[in-house]
């Protein structure tokens, strides 16, 4: 622990907006050769991600950056893909010069991830490090930052994984505050059990699902002030309150006929007028003393839930491993375009798609059923082994599959931080 860190005296808000596009599949046939060219529904993403844009992503980038000039005092964080910034480069580079323009305020903060909003934790090689390297060249390219705070996908976290990213250079992570075996109060900060600098933030599940799957509700009655009146309602002790939510909330989830950008509007004011918290990103949080280390084993994510939604039943799990075990056969041929296909396979949302859990018939999927995401994933799956076995097989060489990796790493414009990373060896001091 920094013994010249402050503890937090005043109480702070830290709001967090999540967002991302997945690619999504073409229908394939079993016998379709053309898996390079043919693999995205390049219509389907244009369809979406305009859509989006139009009704999300510009209006409500708009009005914060009307609100963050009327009141700087307000501060906001984003977690962006790396594949919906490469679909608003390719469709609505309107919505990217409006994040832009929200980046050059210095009110907002961007999180760092993987690239393709990935399950590449789980898979035993360095694939999680270079994907989170190959999100930094994005947001270095695009906001001209380095972020400092990490937020895995769908929020999973366990001490592993915090170890791994502390030894990247972050200083602080986000994850879930709603979990019982924790038996933790989520409105304080912790560091990890290493005491390695890495601070842990956790996000209130309540108050985000609040906002994300409540305030448009028949009945509910959900007004900013209503809001507000819960925030000012926490125990004065508790001085970090975190909200995580989908930034498609605003506009695409909730339309805006719902009233939802009132509400934000609104409720934004409310916070940065009556001064009762103070407005903060990730980085200026995790500036401060952590109440205490806290230890988490076991995988945690988004609302308290551990890894069962992405690899609970047997046909994920089966689709995990086949995905698992065309690494070293993907990265050994060399190819650019097998290399896309097979990191775009590891978003969470195609596994996720695949869950037979009830609640998830609320959660949008261009699938008829689960069955239906498992048939086309696998389908992908298999092209992608023919077009590895195609031609010249990939060599068996672990040196060749080693230096092929490397120089992908190192040709990434990553910051001289990253570069500790040896693909054979592990880290270098």
């Amino acid at each position: 622990m920094n013994t010249t860190e402050q503890p937090i005296e005043n109480r702070h808000l830290v709001l967090c907006f999540q967002v991302h596009q997945p690619r999504r599949l073409k229908k394939l046939t079993a016998a379709d050769p053309a898996i390079e060219t043919s693999w995205i529904d390049e219509k389907l993403d244009q369809s979406i991600m305009e859509r989006v844009a139009r009704e999300c992503y510009i209006p409500a980038n708009k009005l914060l950056l009307k609100l963050i000039e009327q009141h700087p005092q307000i501060r906001i964080a984003f977690s962006i893909s790396g594949t919906a910034i490469e679909q608003m480069e390719a469709y609505a580079p309107e919505a990217l010069a409006s994040f832009r323009a929200l980046a050059e305020t210095g009110s907002v903060d961007f999180l760092s991830e993987t690239y393709h909003h990935s399950l590449a934790f789980l898979m035993d090689s360095e694939e999680f490090e270079i994907q989170i390297l190959e999100h930094a060249e994005k947001m270095v390219e695009h906001f001209g930052v380095r972020p400092s705070v990490f937020r895995n996908t769908n929020l999973v976290y366990n001490d592993d994984i915090g170890r791994r990213i502390a030894m990247m250079g972050f200083r602080g992570v986000l994850t879930e505050g709603n979990v019982a075996s924790l038996r933790t109060c989520p409105h304080h900060l912790y560091e990890h059990r290493d005491h390695n600098g890495l601070k842990i933030l956790m996000r209130n599940q309540s108050l985000s699902d609040d906002i994300a799957f409540r305030v448009a509700l028949s009945g509910w009655n959900l007004t900013a002030e209503k809001y507000m009146s819960w925030l000012e309602a926490m125990p004065e002790d508790e001085k970090l309150v975190t909200i995580a939510i989908d930034y498609e909330t605003f506009g695409e989830h909730h339309k805006a006929d719902t009233r939802i950008f009132h509400f934000l509007e609104h409720l934004m004011l409310l916070i940065a007028i009556e001064n009762s918290y103070e407005m903060s990103t990730p980085a200026e949080v995790i500036q401060y003393k952590p109440t205490r280390a806290l230890s988490i084993p076991d995988y945690v994510a988004v609302a308290g839930c551990d890894l069962s939604d992405w690899v609970g039943n047997e046909r994920q799990r089966e689709a995990l491993a086949a995905l698992i075990a065309l690494e070293a056969g993907v990265k050994g041929k060399n190819d650019p375009a097998l290399l896309r296909l097979w990191r775009c396979l590891q978003a969470s949302d195609h596994f996720y798609y695949m869950s037979e859990k009830a609640d998830h018939a609320i959660h949008l999927s261009p699938y008829a059923s689960s069955q239906d995401a498992y048939d086309q994933y696998m389908t992908v799956i298999h092209s992608l082994q023919r077009s590895i076995h195609a031609g010249e097989h990939a060599p068996t060489d672990a040196e060749k599959i080693n230096e092929a990796v490397e120089a992908e790493r190192r040709s990434i414009n990553a910051p001289l931080w990253a570069l500790n990373i040896d693909s054979r060896n592990g880290y270098t001091s």
